[in-house]
């Protein structure tokens, strides 16, 4: 894919999601065999469009900010997953973020270096959180389980 340009590649990615878009609404209505066919091509259709798209642009790294921090969908396989803030996410600039599993399988460097960040990350606001609430920590480091509603006069009807 190296000899065509990135307009080009750009164009062959758009008619790619257009495919797999109409693959996906052949696949609710055949059954059977040729359903089974289908999956396999659309399988291979979406491992070489993700192909492409590391051709145009790579994985890169970028924290989580709590803004956004819900439910995210790949922009490789179209999974959604749970992001969790603190944490460090596989993004691809212009497509969107990466799930766990497709930035491990794709970039498994850069997913090992991006958990050391997170867990770095979740050390710092961990500690953050018991040194500016003491009270709310038990001595072994654990969070105390506090109520939710003090009495029945805190219920708002």
């Amino acid at each position: 894919m190296k000899k065509y340009t990135i307009e080009e590649k750009q164009i062959l990615l758009s008619a790619m999601d257009h495919y797999i878009d109409g693959c996906n609404h052949a696949r609710n209505i055949l059954t059977g065999e040729d359903k089974d066919k289908l999956i396999q091509k659309l399988w291979k259709i979406q491992e070489l469009r993700a192909e492409l798209i590391f051709d145009i642009q790579p994985i890169t790294i970028e924290p989580l900010s709590p803004s956004n921090a819900d439910y995210a969908f790949c922009c490789l396989c179209g999974e959604s997953d749970v992001l969790n803030y603190p944490e460090m996410r596989g993004i691809i600039s212009g497509y969107g973020q990466v799930c766990k599993k497709c930035f491990e399988k794709h970039s498994p460097e850069l997913y090992k270096e991006a958990c050391k960040k997170t867990q770095k990350e979740r050390k710092e606001v961990e500690d953050y959180y018991r040194k500016e609430y003491p009270d709310s920590f038990n001595p072994d480091g654990t969070f105390k389980e506090g109520e939710l509603i003090n009495s029945e006069d805190s219920l708002p009807f």
